[in-house]
């Protein structure tokens, strides 16, 4: 298991000049707008994101094998990804 979270590690690492970047002043403001529209004003100034999905195992897996049996009665692993920026100003 460490061997293959190391090598989605180095997949996701190759990508991050391509996927990771700042959304334009724009688009920052129309979601800041939403969120205080959708949510709470409280929440308008900072951003959270995440995103998950699924990779689904070709076999069941010899440690904890149960424990990896989804909903769809598949073997299955779960990718998080978050990303937290708080945007505040000192005063």
């Amino acid at each position: 298991m460490i061997n293959a979270t190391y090598r989605c590690l180095v997949a996701f690492l190759a990508l991050h000049d391509k996927a990771v970047m700042m959304p334009p002043a724009e688009e920052k403001e129309r979601a800041k707008e939403y969120v205080e529209r959708a949510t709470c004003p409280e929440w308008r100034n900072g951003f959270l994101l995440a995103d998950g999905t699924k990779f689904t195992l070709f076999q069941k897996p010899g440690l904890h094998g149960e424990a990896w049996f989804d909903k769809n009665k598949d073997y299955s692993i779960d990718c998080q990804v978050c990303v937290a920026i708080i945007l505040t100003s000192i005063y």
